[in-house]
């Protein structure tokens, strides 16, 4: 009989590994279901938003907690996030990252990596850009991101170890932020100037067409 072909973790597969993925604190399948139950969807698990954030626009990074819980992302900016939750990706599988389709919704785009490697650990950072119109609000805690896991197609894979660049991460690196310290001008900014640009033309546009036409009618009549 062919072997079963191996694929993306259900909501039983996420139960049933439970263990493997989250810290002791929060790995056990009861811990989860009386506190989590909601974060099941599917083929997929919600992650929340950590306690960091740096948005490009502030060129700081800000802390949250439960009385300053929420950050703003401005049309235009750029913003990295981290997640709550430890995470670790057992050796036999890999993940995949997401953001919940509410935030796509409003224009925010990940914009860093897709994928998570077989034996990371540590919490999983988020690049976004908000390509909408409008700000978009995110809170400490609140379901903002999705991780799918798949399982690999043998163990022959080099799993993610000590000495890797993101192994066992708690904090956005500060050299990560730099990058963005230069980023362009938000898209209202952009606006705002092009709007004050138009005005000022029609105004100044106004009167030096008027100067003409006095200039002219003089050169007529002289």
């Amino acid at each position: 009989m062919n072997e079963q072909i191996k694929t993306f973790w259900s909501t039983g597969d996420f139960k049933s590994r439970i263990a493997d993925i989250l810290p002791p604190e929060e790995n056990s399948k009861e811990w989860f279901l009386a506190n989590r139950k909601d974060r099941f969807q599917g083929s997929s698990i919600e992650l929340s938003l950590g306690e960091e954030a740096f948005i490009s626009s502030k060129k700081e990074l800000t802390k949250l907690n439960e009385k300053e819980n929420h950050i703003k992302i401005s049309p235009g900016d750029f913003a990295i996030l981290i997640t709550e939750e430890y995470i670790k990706i057992p050796t036999d599988c890999m993940g995949f990252i997401s953001i919940r389709y509410k935030y796509k919704l409003s224009g925010l785009i990940n914009i860093s990596g897709f994928h998570v490697d077989p034996g990371f650990e540590g919490r999983l950072k988020f690049s976004v850009y908000n390509a909408g119109t409008a700000d978009v609000l995110l809170r400490y805690k609140d379901p903002t991101f999705i991780l799918f896991i798949t399982y690999t197609t043998n163990n022959e894979v080099e799993a993610y170890t000590k000495g890797r660049d993101h192994w066992q991460q708690q904090h956005i690196d500060p050299r990560e932020m730099m990058p963005l310290l230069g980023a362009g001008i938000p898209i209202h900014q952009i606006e705002h100037r092009v709007r004050t640009l138009e005005t000022a033309i029609k105004i100044y546009g106004g009167i030096l067409v008027t100067i003409l036409i006095i200039f002219l009618k003089k050169m007529i009549i002289g």
